[in-house]
């Protein structure tokens, strides 16, 4: 198999991957906005928006991969900057993530 051809398989399953996790992203939202304080209690509000606040940061990074993947394919233009990203989802978390780099920005 060609090297274009094994890209561009590569970029099939992670769009794939990215649909299941925007999926995911709106049934976890909508699960989140159906619940109230006065049927659920605050823990587990507080844990809804945990779920949700971390797979919006996944689902962010696996966006971020997609776009680089489609730039190595040629189908997409890069970006100005690959630098790294800062993803905060609570005051007492903070995580630090390197974006894959097209092959032609390394």
């Amino acid at each position: 198999m060609s090297k274009e051809l094994e890209q561009l398989e590569e970029l099939k399953t992670m769009v794939g991957d990215l649909v299941k996790s925007k999926k995911r992203f709106i049934q976890l939202s909508k699960k989140r906005s159906d619940m109230c304080i006065s049927t659920h209690t605050a823990r587990s509000i507080d844990n809804a928006n945990a779920n949700l606040d971390f797979h919006a940061i996944e689902h962010d990074k696996l966006f971020r991969d997609v776009h680089a993947c489609a730039v190595d394919c040629g189908i997409a233009s890069p970006r100005d900057n690959y630098e790294k990203v800062e993803y905060n989802p609570s005051a007492y978390h903070r995580y630090s993530y390197q974006p894959r780099i097209p092959l032609c920005r390394q």
